[in-house]
């Protein structure tokens, strides 16, 4: 991954939190004006985020039979695409979409909730590992 990009995704999240003070995504997501709606998914479709046009900020749509430790990761995660993935109207959960993407909203994850990550050194992970690793925390 690319250093400098990740140290961009960093800043955000330790800005976030230090002005929010707060860790909590849905906290975070409400704060600045992004709708986070519970909703009934297929099994295999957690989470998805949405934007109408360049300049809405997004809704963040979570899977209502996830659990709420899983529900906030999916929040993070798909806050993190909002921020970082702009070109995107519509960003799914899913690995096979773009592993870089999909490593830059898990990282912004981990970094906005680091008890995702606790005695683990993900910098040792693949692109592919990392994604896995996250995508294993979500529970129904």
């Amino acid at each position: 991954m690319n250093k400098s990009r990740l140290e961009m995704i960093d800043n955000v999240a330790n800005r976030l939190v230090k002005v929010y003070r707060n860790r909590d995504p849905f906290y975070i997501a409400k704060k600045l004006g992004v709708i986070c709606t519970l909703c009934e998914l297929t099994d295999d479709t957690p989470a998805f985020s949405a934007r109408g046009t360049e300049n809405d900020l997004g809704t963040i749509f979570i899977n209502s039979k996830l659990s709420s430790y899983s529900r906030k990761i999916l929040c993070a995660h798909e806050l993190g695409h909002l921020f970082f993935h702009e070109e995107y109207r519509e960003i799914l959960f899913d690995p096979e979409i773009n592993p870089k993407y999909e490593y830059e909203a898990n990282y912004f994850a981990a970094k906005l909730m680091p008890q995702i990550v606790v005695n683990i050194n993900f910098s040792n992970f693949s692109v592919q590992e990392f994604n896995d690793y996250i995508a294993n925390k979500v529970r129904f």
